[in-house]
């Protein structure tokens, strides 16, 4: 039995992103085990994948734990280390593995080049970067197979009930709707979709509170505040459809394949984020009003001009997608 560590601490988004190449890396070498070292929380949507091992590591505690790692590897017999993450602390930690081990090393490039072309408008295209590929090739240069856009989802739970998630804050405030916003759009799904049950996923306690007071008819509104995260995994697993801003909780319902519709604001599906195999019918954008967008990889402006674009996002078309996405897939209008 083989075996080799796959690396990536944060985001969580790009966490949750790293599963489906977890899944055709087993799928397609049977003989091979992997250590994935990563941040703790991962635990949660990972532990019953057969063959994997989880290594749970947080930035906080990185220094101290590197000769811990170094046993674990060890210990695991792991004959290659794939960094897909490529920062500092990767870093160092690839250094002390030149100098001690015969572990052999790979490390994600990221498409800095085209990222800045994107962001500056000087290059043509839709989806430039897809991240799944360039992970699949770098396993692939050390004889690894994965072929992670063959479609292979964690499992989700079967509803008879039609349940829509929303999920309208990330940590930053450009990829964020407010609270008038998202409890327009609350509304009209609400009244579009009288028997579906609408889900909203925020732990910031005063944006519920306003969103509460700004929502009079909170019939079949279920407000996810102060939940566990296994308790709000479930109820993803369970959702007809999650509409998200650019964030973890939209990758996680992707790789349960729940369909998932995104908004776009400064940030885009351009720069290789686009969840897991989401049609780009599901990416809601503003690039028509704002050509020059995307003007950021992650959304952190230095100028407040466009905190809060996201908010421009025609509502009428997110309620026109999800009545698609109901009728192709579930035919409960």
């Amino acid at each position: 039995m083989k075996s080799i560590a796959l690396y990536r601490l944060s985001a969580f988004g790009d966490i949750a992103m790293i599963t489906p190449l977890i899944l055709g890396l087993l799928e397609e070498n049977p003989d091979l085990r992997i250590l994935f070292v990563t941040h703790p929380k991962a635990k949660v949507w990972l532990s019953d994948i057969p063959r994997l091992t989880i290594y749970p590591l947080e930035k906080k505690n990185f220094y101290r734990s590197l000769f811990d790692l170094y046993k674990t590897l060890k210990l695991h017999q792991v004959t290659h280390f794939f960094d897909l993450h490529a920062s500092i602390r990767s870093f160092v930690l690839r250094i002390l593995l030149k100098i001690s081990s015969q572990i052999k090393i790979g490390v994600y490039q990221k498409d800095r080049k085209t990222e800045k072309l994107i962001i500056a408008q000087d290059y043509p295209g839709k989806e430039i970067i897809n991240i799944f590929l360039i992970w699949d090739k770098l396993l692939l240069n050390f004889g690894y197979r994965s072929n992670s856009d063959q479609a292979r989802f964690l499992a989700k739970e079967m509803s008879s009930s039609m349940n829509i998630g929303i999920n309208p804050l990330s940590l930053v405030p450009s990829r964020s709707l407010s609270v008038d916003k998202c409890a327009e759009i609350l509304s009209l799904i609400a009244i579009k979709f009288p028997q579906s049950n609408i889900y909203l996923f925020a732990q910031n306690i005063d944006y519920v509170t306003s969103l509460q007071a700004a929502c009079p008819d909170k019939n079949n509104l279920i407000f996810l505040n102060q939940m566990p995260f296994e308790s709000e995994l479930k109820i993803i697993k369970s959702l007809s459809i999650m509409i998200s801003v650019d964030s973890f909780l939209g990758h996680l319902a992707a790789i349960h394949d729940i369909p998932t519709i995104t908004l776009w604001g400064v940030t885009h599906y351009r720069m290789g984020f686009k969840p897991y195999l989401q049609p780009l019918a599901n990416q809601i954008d503003l690039i028509e009003k704002y050509p020059f967008f995307p003007i950021s990889k992650l959304g952190n402006l230095k100028d407040n001009t466009y905190n809060h674009i996201l908010n421009e996002i025609d509502t009428n078309k997110i309620i026109q997608r999800i009545d698609e996405i109901l009728f192709e897939n579930y035919d409960k209008r």
